[in-house]
C-alpha cells in the first residue's frame, strides 16, 4: 500500500515538473495545503519528556544529551528492512529519538555523524548496531546508540541528559531521575508511558477545534533530512551537514 503511494506522489512530480526529492515534494504539498502534517512522533508528549523539558526550562547553556535503545536483533526479511516499506529500521526508528532531542533543545539538527559496526556474520545487519553523534542549531549535542545485538531482558530506552550543572535521567519511560544541587530526586510511573495517548489526544485537538499541530513542519522536516544524512554518512564515513 506504502509503495502505491509513493509511486502516486512521485507521478506527480513529474507531471507537475517538481525535480525536488521525495521528501521536498511532501514538504512542499504541506506548506500549501490547509490541512496539517501530524507524524506520530509520541515520545516528546510523554509525561517524563515534560518533566525533563521543564527541569532544564531555563538553561542558557547547550545540553549534551545520550539515548541508548535496546533494539533487539530482526529477521533480514522482517518488513521493517524493506526499502518500500519500513525504510529500514534507522529511517523507521531513529528519527523518533531525533525528534525527542529537537523537542528537549528547542533546536535543530544541524550535523550528523554516523559509524556502525562491521561483522563478518551474515546474519547481522551493520547498519541496525550504529553509534550517531549530533549537533544543534544552538550549540548542543546528542548521541544515539542504537544497537540490535544486546539481550532483551535490558530495558529498552535510557535517556541521560547534561546542561546548567545538572542532570536528568529517564528509564524506558517508566520513572525519572533529576540530579540538581548534589540531591537527586526519582519519580516512577505506575505503567510504562511514551506518550501514545497524549498523541491522540494531540491529533483530537488538531482536528477538532482547528489548532495547528504541535509539531512545526520545519522540525518535521529536519527530523526527516537528519535521518536520511545518517545513512549517507554510514556510506561516505564522513559528517554531513543537514
Amino acid at each position: 500500500m506504502l509503495q502505491k503511494y509513493k509511486e502516486a506522489l512521485e507521478e506527480a512530480c513529474r507531471l507537475s515538473g517538481c525535480s525536488a526529492p521525495l521528501l521536498e515534494a511532501v514538504i512542499a504539498a504541506a506548506a500549501q495545503s490547509q490541512g496539517e502534517l501530524m507524524v506520530g512522533y509520541n515520545r516528546r508528549v510523554s509525561p517524563l519528556a515534560s518533566a525533563a523539558k521543564g527541569f532544564f526550562i531555563d538553561h542558557q547553556t547547550p545540553l549534551s544529551m545520550n539515548y541508548r535503545i535496546n533494539a533487539g536483533r530482526i529477521p533480514r526479511g522482517h518488513w521493517a528492512r524493506d526499502e518500500h516499506e519500513g525504510g529500514g529500521r534507522i529511517i523507521g526508528e531513529v528519527c523518533h529519538f531525533i525528534d525527542f532531542m529537537h523537542f528537549l533543545t528547542g533546536s535543530l539538527t544541524t550535523r550528523v555523524y554516523a559509524e556502525s559496526i562491521a561483522s563478518r556474520n551474515q546474519d547481522i545487519a551493520d547498519e541496525d548496531s550504529v553509534f550517531i553523534t549530533l549537533r544543534f542549531a544552538d550549540g548542543s549535542n546528542g548521541s544515539i546508540a542504537y544497537l540490535a545485538e544486546g539481550d532483551r531482558a535490558l530495558p529498552k530506552e535510557r535517556i541521560e541528559i547534561f546542561g546548567a550543572g545538572k542532570t536528568f535521567l529517564i528509564d524506558d519511560f517508566h520513572s525519572a531521575t533529576a540530579y540538581h544541587n548534589g540531591h537527586a530526586k526519582k519519580t516512577e510511573l505506575h505503567q510504562q508511558d511514551k506518550g501514545q495517548k497524549d498523541e491522540v489526544r494531540a491529533v483530537c485537538v488538531v482536528v477538532l477545534e482547528g489548532k495547528p499541530a504541535p509539531i512545526a513542519l520545519e522540525d518535521l522536516a529536519t527530523t526527516s533530512r537528519a535521518t536520511f544524512r545518517i545513512r549517507e554518512s554510514l556510506r561516505t564515513g564522513r559528517p554531513v551537514e543537514v
